[in-house]
């Protein structure tokens, strides 16, 4: 396979597993049926996690893939990992919110460095 090709398998990856520290973020501050909310949810502080996150994760979509794919990737990334997330916070919510925290990390580092060597090239 080209070069290009396993790029755009590793971008959508680490668009996918950045989704994950946006989703455990907004577990903590809403709370679900498993997982208490914080004393008082705050909106503003959590979108202001979750903007940053976003916006790096469309100009990651969008060096790979172009502006219709970088909507395409990002917003089903979201709604993907969104309803497994669900379903397994339901699950098992403590090692779901400890997981998803680490892999969110490492998909964010991901779409970081893979911003960085588009544009370098």
């Amino acid at each position: 396979m080209h070069w290009a090709g396993w790029l755009y398998f590793v971008a959508t990856g680490a668009i996918a597993t950045a989704t994950l520290l946006g989703l455990s973020s907004w577990a903590r501050h809403v709370g679900t049926r498993s997982t208490p909310a914080s004393e008082k949810p705050d909106r503003a502080r959590l979108t202001l996690k979750l903007l940053p996150l976003a916006t790096l994760q469309i100009a990651c979509a969008w060096t790979v893939f172009g502006a219709a794919g970088a909507l395409f990737n990002v917003a089903c990334s979201w709604m993907l990992m969104g309803w497994l997330f669900v379903l397994l916070l339901n699950a098992r919510p403590v090692p779901t919110l400890l997981i998803c925290r680490w892999l969110g990390g490492i998909g964010l580092i991901a779409c970081l460095c893979i911003c960085l060597t588009i544009m370098r090239m």
